[in-house]
């Protein structure tokens, strides 16, 4: 009986579809920055910061890249990501997140941007902004985003696979999990 049910595993296994991924990396800018007003943070670093992001080819929307830049209006530090995004099914809604760390391959709460909207198929952007602190500011080296999921006009739900979202986020940090995936918004 046990080789009947190892057969059919295999079989099952031979017939389930591959999850098919693509990561980018690219550079995100140097860590040493002007933040305006005369001040320069890590002005004697030459390190330069990594974007990865992460393409699930089972979602109808593709990140295909995105900026981050480091300000402080009004006097509170925040993230400002301006990212672009390939739409090859319309869709009525989508969330793409940003996962940030820091050069110690500290981990933070991964930033969410959802848009309700009618999406048609083509080329999409949209940015936003999030609220972090100085040390974090100062001490960011890495960040990687992905489409997390996107509603179809026909209602259906698709979402990224996590393992492809974890495997290469423990290149930053080691014990990064699915649960390091959830965030505020």
């Amino acid at each position: 009986m046990k080789h009947f049910n190892y057969i059919i595993t295999c079989v099952a296994l031979a017939f389930t579809a591959p999850a098919f991924s693509e990561t980018i990396r690219l550079q995100g800018g140097p860590m040493a920055i002007d933040i305006g007003y005369g001040i320069k943070v890590n002005e004697s670093s030459t390190l330069q910061r990594e974007i990865l992001i992460i393409q699930d080819e089972r979602l109808p929307a593709k990140l295909t890249g995105f900026k981050v830049k480091t300000a402080i209006p009004d006097r509170n530090w925040e993230y400002l990501i301006e990212y672009e995004t390939e739409i090859t099914s319309d869709i009525s809604a989508i969330q793409v997140k940003f996962i940030p760390f820091s050069i110690w391959g500290e981990k933070d709460i991964p930033l969410s941007a959802t848009t309700i909207a009618d999406i048609k198929v083509g080329k999409w952007s949209e940015d936003g902004s999030w609220r972090l602190s100085e040390t974090d500011a100062v001490q960011h080296y890495a960040m990687i985003g992905f489409v997390a999921q996107v509603k179809l006009s026909s209602g259906e739900i698709i979402k990224i696979n996590p393992e492809l979202v974890v495997k290469e986020a423990k290149t930053f940090s080691s014990d990064f999990s699915t649960s390091d995936l959830k965030s505020d918004g």
